[in-house]
């Protein structure tokens, strides 16, 4: 069975999402639709592109994912198509389309069209999401391009005993998503105790939790994801809000030798 997702940026009170599902629908009967979110800010990058790295593997090889965010054709933005780990993905050469694959994406192949349209994602999308769905070759669709397509995240700064990141994502809990790995935690770690604070050590935690459910209510904890990042959350409370984050927010993890820990005790 064909799998299409729909990432966009749409209200769902507009008629944009229904009218492009009916048409995919109508061209291919038995096709499997599936929304990845259109809960999307306007033009809202990061968001969208943090969504689509974190969601697509676990769609089966072959799936058509449709990027309808900031999906106008312009001059430096033509529509493209990448292949990428077995699976495609239509949009706009924009920002979210720059910042989805880890690894360097370099099947990318500019969609030959001339409509002149502002909803290329029913006009065009759509049209190239069927035929890929189909089984067709996406070599007959337009020219190949000679471009790498790698996100490029911000890292978090590390020495050997700590590590200073931020918030690359505030889901819709208010929970902070970091750009520190859990990869990068063990091994600077080493196992060693630790303090991570948030805003300036104003919140200090000295655990990783495995789950929600070992804080109270309205407690600070941290966690790493399913994805392998660090995350921090206010149990059964709006995290983000109530700390103000942001992107540039520090959050500060310092490791200490057995030795040192025991003089913060003491002291």
């Amino acid at each position: 069975m064909p799998v299409i997702t729909i990432i966009s940026d749409w209200n769902r009170g507009d008629f944009y999402l229904s009218a492009m599902k009916g048409k995919i629908i109508s061209n291919l009967p038995g096709v499997q639709l599936v929304d990845i979110s259109h809960g999307i800010s306007s033009f809202d990058y990061v968001r969208a592109a943090y969504i689509m790295r974190n969601t697509y593997r676990t769609f089966p090889k072959g799936t058509v994912h449709i990027i309808c965010v900031d999906s106008e054709k312009k001059p430096q933005s033509p529509h493209i198509v990448v292949k990428h780990d077995n699976h495609y993905f239509i949009g706009a050469y924009n920002d979210v389309m720059k910042h989805i694959f880890i690894a360097p994406a370099r099947e990318v192949w500019v969609l030959e069209h001339d409509l002149n349209t502002v909803f290329a994602d029913y006009e065009v999308f759509a049209d190239v999401a069927v035929y890929l769905a189909q089984g067709g070759n996406v070599e007959n669709l337009g020219t190949k391009w000679d471009i790498t397509l790698e996100a490029h995240l911000q890292l978090p700064r590390i020495d050997s005993n700590s590590m200073e990141g931020n918030p690359v994502y505030i889901d819709s809990y208010g929970n902070a998503i970091t750009n520190i790995s859990l990869e990068d935690f063990t091994r600077v770690g080493k196992n060693r105790p630790f303090e991570l604070y948030v805003l300036n050590k104003r919140y200090t935690l000295n655990k990783i939790s495995k789950g929600y459910y070992e804080a109270k209510d309205g407690e600070l904890l941290a966690l790493f994801n399913s994805s392998g990042w660090l995350e921090l959350a206010l149990y059964r409370g709006n995290l983000a809000e109530m700390f103000n984050l942001s992107n540039k927010t520090p959050v500060i993890i310092n490791f200490f030798d057995k030795t040192e820990e025991n003089q913060l005790i003491l002291n």
